[in-house]
């Protein structure tokens, strides 16, 4: 099925209010464009913060509960079906008139289904708008308090005026040692599983 790009971005605006608020970073993609109108819109009602927190309640029953993500991802059930149980679920919620709007177009575009990737882009403007650059470090074993605020200040050097770290600590036992850094697009390899599979490439080389 062929997308329309232009279509798209006008059923996005369909629930972004008139005035034009500036976002922080430009996106791209089907999950940017989401992301981007409805930061628009929560920027020009003045409930970004209520939002943010209304797309992660949302996605974290979306992760905890396999019926709602059923439901949400499967194709056969009719958008117009779809869109007046998410209007009744939405209901018995405390969300924003923006967030209701944006579930409602969503459901009417077919794209329940990508919320939690269009979420990550809304987080990554979130990020972006109050100076705050994700960075994920993963180790073998979780790392101390004093070794998470030594990469944090390690990390600095990334940074551009005005920003400061959002730092996120994963464990993964599978690099067996060391860790991986992701700060914004950087991305450094420091694990021992890095390493090994490096020794191996070169081993077959020289075979």
């Amino acid at each position: 099925k062929m997308y329309n790009t232009n279509n798209n971005r006008q059923s996005t605006r369909s629930f972004v209010a008139a005035k034009e608020v500036k976002v922080p970073k430009q996106l791209f993609g089907v999950h940017g464009t989401y992301a981007t109108a409805l930061f628009q819109s929560a920027g020009a009602a003045g409930n970004l913060d209520k939002v943010e927190a209304d797309l992660k309640n949302f996605v974290g029953h979306i992760d905890s509960n396999d019926a709602f993500r059923a439901f949400l991802t499967n194709p056969t059930i009719p958008r117009i079906n779809k869109k007046a149980d998410m209007d009744a679920i939405l209901a018995k919620g405390k969300f924003t008139a923006t967030t209701k709007a944006f579930f409602g177009t969503l459901a009417e575009n077919g794209r329940l289904a990508e919320t939690g990737k269009i979420n990550e882009k809304f987080v990554e403007l979130m990020n972006a708008h109050r100076g705050e650059v994700a960075a994920v470090v993963t180790s073998a074993d979780a790392l101390s308090k004093a070794q998470l605020k030594t990469l944090e200040k390690s990390c600095a050097s990334f940074l551009q005026k005005g920003e400061t770290i959002k730092l996120e600590a994963r464990v993964d036992p599978d690099i067996l040692g060391g860790l991986t850094l992701q700060v914004g697009d950087r991305f450094m390899d420091l694990s021992i599983s890095n390493k090994i599979n490096k020794m191996h490439n070169l081993l077959s080389e020289s075979v």
